[in-house]
């Protein structure tokens, strides 16, 4: 797309993406002074100007090529937790907790 469309390619939005550096274990001087860090290992992600996603250059692309657009992305799954109920769950159980705290503290 780069070489037959620039055009197109510049057109498509540049987002932000995560990089991994190569995970890191201790030193030998850090297993020294901190026995428990031997089993740590460390991992950094970083924040790039990462370029276009797939899903983007494909949008682009297919009409290009005279192919029927891609598929739409498939919708997030219905939300199924009660969160009217889990609040009102919490409250009703910290008055219960303090009801009872203040029985306690009557006898």
């Amino acid at each position: 797309m780069r070489s037959n469309h620039p055009e197109k390619e510049n057109a498509l939005p540049t987002v932000w993406g995560l990089t991994m550096d190569d995970a890191q274990r201790p030193s030998e001087r850090e297993m020294r002074d901190n026995s428990r860090s031997r089993s740590a290992i460390l991992h950094v992600l970083r924040k790039v100007d990462a370029g276009r996603r797939l899903a983007d250059v494909e949008r682009a692309a297919y009409p290009l090529l005279g192919w029927a657009p891609p598929p739409d992305a498939p919708k997030p799954p219905p939300v199924t937790f009660k969160y009217e109920a889990a609040i009102t769950g919490r409250d009703e159980h910290r008055k219960e907790k303090k009801e009872k705290k203040e029985k306690k503290e009557k006898k």
